[in-house]
């Protein structure tokens, strides 16, 4: 079971991260997940990703809103035992990219 959702507030708010409901999908993958390997991700039925209106990529560009990632990944390692990886990213300045944000409460691995 996986989940990935993005969450679009104003630049500058005080208020925390707050997670919102995003699509889970149950549909299983066979991958190897290695260290230090960079992992795609992408949403169902879209290979090229998420496509954000213009209206809100020219508000990202302009500083008046920040751009969250959320979402978790479940797998099974090599000894069958269950995972789950939970992350929070912040897109950058320039929307090329996101890093980590928050700490452990979105961010963890067990």
């Amino acid at each position: 079971m996986n989940c990935v959702t993005f969450d679009i507030v104003k630049s500058g708010t005080s208020r925390p991260f707050i997670p919102r409901a995003c699509v889970v999908t149950t549909e299983k993958s066979v991958s190897v997940l290695q260290p230090n390997v960079t992992i795609t991700i992408w949403t169902e039925g879209q290979p090229t990703g998420f496509k954000m209106p213009k209206e809100a990529i020219d508000a990202l560009r302009a500083g008046v809103t920040e751009c969250y990632l959320y979402g978790w990944i479940t797998y099974q390692d090599i000894f069958d035992r269950p995972h789950r990886f939970k992350f929070l990213m912040l897109m950058s300045e320039d929307l090329a990219s996101f890093s980590s944000y928050g700490g452990k409460e979105y961010n963890d691995a067990d």
